[in-house]
């Protein structure tokens, strides 16, 4: 179903841009992009997560797949992200769409936020299952070496069940549960 990948790109998208490799820049690239990678991490790592953050998460997201929903293929393909920038440049990409700009406002979070609250989850949950496929190694060095924040490592650990829950109940809201990809 398009729906759900589309949704799935947002994210991936905003992963991509933000979760390579920033300690050194590319050939060629400015000192403010190497500046920008590391505020980027900076930002991460320093983002606290809490339920009413995730609940704003989940209603921004569905938000967008409403609003993808009502669009044509080409308003859509006009819509897409290509995961390429700083997670500035992601949420000024945001901004710049109307559509997903007033999606993600209207959950009660602004781009920028929302382009670090959904990093942070990502980094948060493939920490915590890093750690859980490797329960034997120093926890605290392999959170620090994924850029991840050890607070909110725990949190997704503590709430998965809760988190899987409204990812689950999101997808059937907005028709993406069923069929497959």
């Amino acid at each position: 179903m398009k729906i759900r990948w589309t949704t799935l790109l947002v994210a991936a998208c905003l992963a991509s841009a933000a979760c390579g490799p920033k300690d050194a820049p590319p050939a060629g690239s400015s000192t403010s992009a190497q500046q920008d990678g590391t505020t980027d991490l900076s930002d991460v790592t320093t983002y606290k997560l809490s339920m009413d953050k995730v609940n704003k998460f989940f209603e921004a997201q569905r938000n967008m797949v409403v609003k993808m929903k009502s669009l044509t293929p080409a308003q859509q393909e006009a819509l897409s992200l290509d995961g390429s920038g700083s997670m500035e440049e992601m949420a000024q990409k945001i901004e710049a769409s109307p559509e997903w700009a007033s999606a993600i406002r209207a959950a009660g979070l602004e781009p920028r936020e929302y382009v670090t609250l959904t990093m942070s989850m990502l980094q948060s949950a493939m920490a915590a299952s890093v750690l859980k496929m490797r329960p034997n190694d120093d926890q605290d060095s392999l959170v620090t070496a994924m850029h991840a924040n050890m607070d909110n490592v725990k949190f997704v650990q503590e709430h998965e069940a809760e988190i899987s829950a409204k990812r689950e109940a999101m997808e059937k809201e907005v028709g993406e549960g069923s069929g497959s990809e």
